[in-house]
This record gives C-alpha cells, structure tokens and sequence, in this order.
C-alpha cells in the first residue's frame, strides 16, 4: 500500500505540490517532527508494541543517517 501510495504521490500529483513536501520544511516536518510526536504518544499510552516499532523507527533513522553521512565521506575521498 506504501509503495502505491508512493508511486502515485510522484506521478499524479502537481510538481509544485511535491516541491513543498520535498523542500527542506517538508522533510523536517514529515521527517522527524511527526515521528517525534507520534514517539511521544507511544511513550505515553499503555501498549508496548506501539514502543517497540517507534524504536525501531528510530533506530533504522539513526542508522541510515550515520551511514549516509559516512558515505558523503567515503565519496569525497574515492570520486568514481
């Protein structure tokens, strides 16, 4: 369903539309504030498997940051 979802944000809708949701902003917001606030609820509420997939999230975030900066490293020093 995500991935259709996806597809279609990219296809169907306007440019000037995916314009703000890919702008600095948009990502920020869609990015990390929602989850933040989403993190918050999970903490908050009762059920622990709402925690359990937030940390993941938070993990898997964390480590593709880590190794997308580390990446941005390794391609200065080794252009292709």
């Amino acid at each position: 369903a995500f991935l259709a979802l996806a597809l279609l944000f990219v296809f169907v809708v306007p440019e000037s539309i995916q314009i703000l949701f890919f702008c600095p902003a948009g990502v920020l917001l869609i990015g990390t504030l929602i989850p933040i606030y989403e993190s918050i609820k999970a903490i908050v509420s009762i059920d622990e498997e709402d925690d359990v997939a937030w940390l993941q999230f938070w993990v898997t975030s964390g480590t593709f940051t880590y190794l997308t900066e580390w990446m941005d490293v390794v391609s200065e020093n080794y252009p292709g």
